[in-house]
């Protein structure tokens, strides 16, 4: 049963490896959406279109950019430190 589920994980791997990153692009857009709702019911509530809009849209995509930001900085972590582990375990390697 061990052996089949080690078969099933390393298959689905990759995918689950590109999950994380299509989901970057998925909370984006839904701080986008969020913040512009938001901005909007803001903007109905005390009447000053279109700041209540764009506000929200400036605010979402702020937002946005900022967890990609973070994501981009914790994946350039890993990465590195990954490189510098294949350094250290090749002997052969010429400096």
């Amino acid at each position: 049963m061990t052996d089949r589920r080690a078969r099933i994980r390393k298959k689905t791997e990759v995918i689950w490896e590109s999950a994380k990153y299509a989901s970057v692009g998925l909370e984006f857009g839904v701080s986008i959406t969020l913040c512009y709702f938001a901005g909007r019911w803001l903007q109905n509530q005390y009447d000053f279109a279109p700041w209540g809009v764009l506000g929200g849209i400036i605010l979402g995509f702020t937002a946005g950019l900022r967890r990609l930001i973070i994501i981009a900085q914790i994946e350039s972590k890993s990465s590195s430190s990954a490189t510098t582990k294949d350094e250290e375990e090749d002997p052969c390697q010429k400096r």
